[in-house]
Order: C-alpha cells, then structure tokens, then sequence
C-alpha cells in the first residue's frame, strides 16, 4: 500500500506556497517602506519652526498626528489642508521645473503679484489657495510673504503632485518673492 501524488496537485500546492511566499514579503517590503515614508514626513514637520507650523495651522503636538494620518484640523488649524503621507513633499529647493527656469509651458504674460505679508496667518493659505485653484494653464502669480513660505510647498505637492511650478525669486531677510505657476500639462 502506496500513497499516490498526483504530479499536479504537488505542483498546485508548491504555487500556493510560492504565493503565500512572496505575498509576506511584499506586505513585509510594503510596511517597511511605509515606516520609511513616515519617518521621513515626521523628521520634515519637526524640522519646521513654531512659526512655519503656524503658517500650515499646526503646532508641534500635532505633528504625530498629521505623519499617521489621524489628524484633524481644531480651532488652532481651520486652514490646514490634509497631507497624504504618500504624496511627500519634496524639499522646496527643488524646483518642480527642471533647473529652476520657466519653463516654455509657462505663459510668458507679466504674472500677477499677491502680496499676503498684510494678511493673518490663518487666512494666508486660504487666500493663496483660492488663487491657486483659480489659476488657468500656464499662468501663474508671484507670492509676497515675510517669511519663507516652504509649509505651503508642502501642502501644494500634497495637493497638486507635479501640477506647478515653484521658483524662487527672493530669498528673505525682508521679504520672500515665490513664482507658483500651473503648468501647461497639468490642465
């Protein structure tokens, strides 16, 4: 008395493994670069000054929070736009153009300048929000602000992935002048 195996349920069962396999993996790959992700946007949002947090609606405390996805806006932050920890922001030295010039699908019309310096912190990026969204393709405004506007690069990219330009023209100490554009293509 012999047991027989069928050749093809052997070679089912190995598949299924081989799949249940490479599953573990891709989750354990996946979490593992989901933590990276997190790191990173939490190592960014405490890197901010008290100020810049402000500038987004946010304080420190809220920082975990807004990394695991869980934050919502209080009273201290009606402004803030929610942030996909996917959609990381990059560091706003690096202009979504490449080489920091204009580029040929941007218009080449004299661009209006918005100048938000008057403005209080919490109404500064819903103001700059709506001109945002208001912009047609290839047009584009210059951002006037007194400090370095680099929170709303952030919520931008988050908002807007690859959708417009951002080129500094200033640099403080006084004044910060920021061209923030809608490209051509992203229409």
């Amino acid at each position: 008395m012999g047991i027989h195996i069928n050749p093809h349920e052997i070679h089912g069962i190995v598949r299924r493994t081989c799949s249940a396999v490479a599953r573990t993996v891709d989750t354990i790959a996946k979490g593992a670069s989901d933590a990276r992700h997190m790191r990173r946007a939490y190592d960014e949002l405490s890197a901010l000054s008290d100020v810049e947090l402000q500038d987004i609606g946010m304080i420190r405390s809220d920082i975990r929070a807004a990394v695991a996805g869980t934050y919502r806006p209080t009273a201290h932050a009606s402004n803030v736009l929610s942030i996909d920890q996917r959609a990381r922001p990059r560091s706003p030295g690096r202009v979504t153009q490449q080489r920091g010039r204009r580029s040929k699908q941007m218009s080449e019309t004299e661009a209006k300048v918005v100048d938000v310096r008057s403005l209080v912190p919490a109404q500064r990026h819903t103001k700059i929000f709506q001109l945002v969204n208001e912009l047609g393709p290839g047009s584009s405004f210059i951002l006037v602000n007194d400090h370095d506007p680099k929170p709303l690069y952030y919520q931008l990219e988050a908002e807007y992935p690859k959708q417009f330009s951002w080129i500094y023209l200033e640099r403080g100490p006084e004044a910060w002048r920021v061209e923030i554009g809608k490209l051509a293509k992203a229409a």
